[in-house]
């Protein structure tokens, strides 16, 4: 169930009113603008479990986080070639729980002509897929030499 929403005052306090007794995820993230020219911050993110019981809460903290950061590349199989600019195609490592709101990150990123790319601020559970790659399936997932296809991958705090 979506909750009310509040902006972070310059010390750091917030206020959410006329939140209805139950179980939430309070979750934060931050604004990633910087002036023209510079070089744009890391978006941060943080989420908890909170349970309302219908009296005030105070003195919640919030720890905010910049994610993990992926690398990878995308290689067909032994022997073949591309039929297809990889740069036309995406890399996404989309929340496993999608009902779960504010998982951090877009998690995706476009893929470079050789085939790499970068995801940037992950946090929770996390599945990877490839987009826009015409007549090719995805076979496999290897993390740290591991199987993962399918598996979700639970990404904390700022781990690579």
């Amino acid at each position: 169930m979506a909750g009310g929403g509040s902006s972070v005052r310059p010390d750091g306090t917030f206020v959410v009113t006329n939140v209805a007794p139950g179980d939430y995820y309070l979750t934060a993230n931050s604004t990633s603008s910087a002036p023209p020219g510079t070089v744009t911050p890391e978006r941060e993110f943080a989420q908890q479990a909170i349970a309302v019981s219908g009296a005030d809460l105070s003195g919640v903290v919030v720890q905010m986080v910049k994610g993990a950061r992926v690398t990878g590349r995308i290689v067909p199989d032994a022997g073949l070639a591309f039929d297809f600019p990889p740069s036309r195609s995406a890399a996404y490592a989309l929340p496993a729980e999608p009902d779960v709101p504010g998982r951090g990150g877009s998690g995706d990123s476009k893929v470079q002509d050789d085939g790499s790319f970068e995801l940037k601020g992950l946090f929770g559970p996390r599945v990877f897929r490839v987009l826009g790659a015409p007549n090719w399936r995805l076979k496999e997932v290897r993390i740290g030499g591991r199987d993962s296809t399918g598996q979700p991958v639970d990404f904390k705090d700022t781990e690579d």
